[in-house]
């Protein structure tokens, strides 16, 4: 059954709990899939030829519970939410995953861009002068190489520490 809800899922974009026969056929041309797993579809989740296939409708034909299937969307949207990079090791975070992703995903790209460690702290200076402008100032940045220990104040949900390749970048916000 999973297949199907896969399916039903994806093709369900807006999370209405209804798709159309027209989602189908764009669904099954995108996919490169035969055009009789429209009619297909059809015959067994819209016997009525309404041309919408309901959720409750899916579920009743396949033995399902509608909560069930929507458990699953949200798992899936969960996941598909912004997630950080496999390359980053996150050593502590009081941030929302959504600036984590923004301040790792900056510090990978200057990383990348970076042509000797002697551009290290200008790479700092300007990931916070970015910082201040996009998350407002007063940004604190630190790149360490080899081990440290630190205590700081910082605003809450401002404070994020991970690892890139060798090195630890520290970020956290002071009131201005």
């Amino acid at each position: 059954m999973d297949p199907f809800v896969d399916i039903f899922l994806q093709i369900d974009s807006d999370n209405s709990n209804t798709i159309t026969t027209s989602d189908l056929e764009h669904y099954a041309s995108s996919h490169n899939l035969d055009m009789g797993m429209v009619s297909k579809w059809t015959a067994l989740f819209d016997p009525q030829n309404t041309g919408e296939i309901t959720l409750a409708m899916f579920c009743d034909v396949l033995g399902l519970q509608p909560a069930e299937v929507i458990n699953k969307r949200e798992i899936l949207i969960q996941r598909a939410g912004p997630h950080l990079g496999d390359d980053i090791h996150v050593i502590f975070a009081n941030m929302s995953m959504a600036d984590q992703v923004f301040i790792s995903d900056e510090t990978r790209k200057r990383v990348n861009q970076q042509t000797s460690d002697s551009n290290t702290q200008e790479m700092a200076e300007d990931l916070k002068r970015y910082l201040d402008l996009k998350l407002g100032p007063s940004w604190q940045i630190v790149i360490v190489d080899g081990g440290y220990w630190i205590t700081y104040t910082y605003l809450p949900g401002t404070a994020f520490q991970f690892q890139l390749g060798e090195r630890a970048y520290l970020f956290w916000k002071i009131a201005e």
